[in-house]
């Protein structure tokens, strides 16, 4: 595997890691650190139900 491919692969990891943490800040949860298995968990459940689906943006806002 290229050394870029390698680094896209972490970088939308950590998005992902983001995206969760994120979510539990604004709901006021418990969050955890980037990396760890409370978040890794979700992705591996999420990662086979997205593949293939087209990546939604939200609409520009004017």
């Amino acid at each position: 595997m290229s050394a870029a491919r390698v680094t896209i692969r972490a970088a939308l990891a950590a998005s992902q890691h983001r995206s969760l943490r994120a979510c539990s800040l604004e709901a006021r949860a418990t969050s955890f650190d980037l990396g760890a298995p409370e978040y890794r968990a979700p992705e591996l459940f999420l990662a086979p139900r997205v593949k293939g689906l087209p990546v939604e943006m939200p609409g520009i806002r004017r």
